[in-house]
């Protein structure tokens, strides 16, 4: 099935069995096309989804007041924003990108190096 894939953002506070979204300050996309904020799945639609071949990116944005202790994370598929919502982290808190699989059988092919990084103006 297509549900066996999670990508998004999380702070150190995420425990390594745990999936983005699953726990406070983290938020992932699963591949069925789920939001997961809060421990809660929100149904984005079929634009949301994700399969073999797709590119997922994730847009973090972090206010210039340090004291904030939101972000705003946007989601897209293949290069078309799928969602953007605000994740509460601790200030100044460290987030990273973020992938978990729960099927055995998937392979998931994660590019998080600078040179993979595109940066918009």
């Amino acid at each position: 099935g297509r549900g066996g894939l999670c990508v998004g953002l999380a702070t150190d506070a995420l425990a390594a069995n745990k999936m983005p979204g699953m726990a406070l300050e983290s938020i992932g996309l699963y591949a069925s096309g789920d939001l997961i904020l809060n421990c809660k799945h929100h149904r984005l639609g079929a634009s949301a989804s994700f399969d073999v071949g797709d590119v997922v990116g994730v847009l973090v944005e972090r206010g210039s007041d340090s004291e904030s202790s939101e972000i705003q994370v946007s989601f897209f598929v293949n290069g078309s924003r799928v969602v953007t919502t605000s994740v509460e982290v601790m200030r100044n808190a460290r987030v990273y990108p973020t992938a978990s699989m729960y099927h055995t059988d998937k392979i998931v092919a994660l590019s998080c190096c600078p040179s993979d990084m595109q940066v918009s103006p």
